[in-house]
């Protein structure tokens, strides 16, 4: 109920902005990790490979800073969260909780593609496409609507309002056709790093991840043949200190392990731990950038 009453004060109580930048929403309806964060990056490079001038668009969850632009030199995850800290490295990062807001910065600084990293149900910026994101292995869960289920909002409703859908992975629980008929899908899949993969072959391997459904991450690592002898979830957005570090090489240190994380727990890792943690770099792949150019320059 109460995110039920924060959707209809964001939907129909909060001034939406209509900007002149092209607002593009990368979004999805159901809580926890369904890859946005890498399908904003893929069309972000996408686009800045085409020459337009790009930034991402950001709340910065957990970050304390607001309405600012984003500087990986001297700002921490815990000033603008840690998705900001990965979408900086390929373009500039606005943080703002209201939307609109954040926007007009984005103005001021001369973009003319503002690429949203979630924000489908926030409704303080116009958006001119929206996007849904399904993780192909969890679609929709059980379809219930938050906290029966993982449902933000009803299914029907919110495919009315976006341009088109992209699953991600292989589509394992039938979410393509229950979108069938109703919103053109476009399809893909995340590639780990080639190079880390082989570099941790043949190596007993920890692997760690406070991501939406951190599991995922020790899947990839098993599909491609890594011996993970353990592995340590932590709530997603996490933020990890010295004893996090010091529990994790404890773990490690009998199998003369590796330690490796995603990229995204990684930029929240104390310093001075760094040098001795690997981290997988993922990219989204469409199946044809044709498809979704197509979609995104209507």
């Amino acid at each position: 109920m109460v995110y039920k009453g924060l959707y209809i004060i964001d939907r129909f109580l909060k001034k939406t902005y209509n900007s002149k930048l092209k607002i593009i929403c990368v979004g999805n309806v159901v809580v926890g990790g369904s890859g946005k964060t890498p399908i904003a990056i893929k069309i972000a490079k996408i686009l800045i490979g085409q020459g337009f001038k790009v930034a991402f668009l950001s709340r910065g969850y957990k970050g304390k800073l607001d309405k600012v632009l984003v500087d990986d030199k001297k700002h921490s995850s815990k000033d603008v969260g840690d998705e900001p800290l990965l979408l900086c490295k390929i373009a500039p990062v606005v943080i703002s909780k209201n939307r609109g807001e954040g926007a007009k910065i984005a103005e001021e600084n001369g973009f003319e593609y503002l690429i949203m990293d979630d924000g489908f149900q926030n409704f303080t910026l116009k958006k001119d496409i929206s996007i849904l994101v399904f993780d192909g292995s969890y679609g929709v869960g059980n379809k219930k609507l938050l906290p029966a289920g993982p449902l933000r909002e009803d299914l029907d409703k919110a495919l009315l309002r976006a341009d088109f859908a992209i699953v991600s992975g292989k589509d394992k629980v039938g979410i393509k056709d229950l979108l069938k008929n109703k919103i053109e899908i476009l399809k893909g899949e995340i590639i780990p790093d080639y190079q880390v993969l082989e570099n941790l072959k043949n190596k007993k391997v920890i692997g760690f991840a406070g991501i939406g459904r951190p599991l995922k991450f020790y899947d990839t690592l098993k599909q491609n043949g890594i011996e993970v002898v353990d592995f340590i979830s932590f709530p997603d957005h996490h933020d990890y200190n010295e004893k996090d570090m010091d529990f994790i090489f404890k773990k490690a240190y009998p199998y003369g392990a590796s330690v490796v994380t995603t990229t995204k727990d990684y930029v929240k890792i104390p310093l001075s731990y760094k040098e001795n943690i690997s981290f997988l770099p993922i990219e989204f792949s469409f199946f044809d950038d044709t498809k979704l150019l197509k979609a995104i320059s209507k």
